[in-house]
Order: C-alpha cells, then sequence, then structure tokens
C-alpha cells in the first residue's frame, strides 16, 4: 500500500478545514450501520450484503478521523493508509481490512 502522502500528491485525498460536524456524522453512521447489522440475521442469500455493510462501517468509522484532521478522501486506499500511519490500525489489521476492500469489489450482487 502507498503512504498517505502518495495519495494527497496524486489528489486522492484533499486537504481541506477540519470539519467535526462531517466526522461525528460520518462515526454516528457507522455506529448506526454495525448496530443494523447487527440485527439482521447472516444466511447464504445475503452474507455478501453483511460483509460489504461491515466493510463500510470500518471505512465510515476511519473516515470520521480523516474529516477531523481536514481531508476528503476520494480511495478507500487512502483512508487505510491514514488509518495505519495515524497508528489508528496496526499493520495486520490495515492488511485485513485492505483484503476486505478487495473482497467486497468482487462480492456477487445477490
Amino acid at each position: 500500500m502507498k503512504s498517505f502522502i502518495e495519495y494527497l500528491k496524486e489528489k486522492k485525498v484533499q486537504k481541506q478545514s477540519p470539519d467535526p460536524a462531517e466526522a461525528r456524522s460520518l462515526f454516528l453512521q457507522a455506529e448506526a450501520r454495525l448496530t443494523d447489522l447487527k440485527s439482521l440475521p447472516i444466511h447464504e442469500t445475503n452474507a455478501s450484503f453483511r460483509f460489504e455493510a461491515a466493510y463500510e462501517a470500518i471505512r465510515e468509522a476511519l473516515q470520521a478521523f480523516l474529516a477531523r484532521e481536514g481531508y476528503k478522501p476520494f480511495s478507500h486506499e487512502a483512508v487505510f493508509a491514514f488509518a495505519f500511519e495515524s497508528k489508528l490500525l496496526s499493520e495486520k489489521e490495515m492488511h485485513r481490512v485492505d483484503l476486505y476492500r478487495e473482497i467486497t469489489k468482487t462480492c456477487p450482487n445477490d
């Protein structure tokens, strides 16, 4: 994975003013998504949708930290690079979440 600064240079992240309101909104949305996800049954026919929802909750929660610091990402990879470099994720967690990102790109639409 590239460094966060590389994503900035490639304009896959834009520097802006810190946005605590957006950060809170993203975090609350991630929390609501997880709460909803926990209440839903998982079956073979909907497992890919549940997996995508879990991934999105992780991404939204991490993106909240970027908004708080004044960054607008246009790439999921940039979100994870920021999280890793900010010590929000360990190297192992970062690789696992990046694998989840790859899996969600190939999840069949049930």
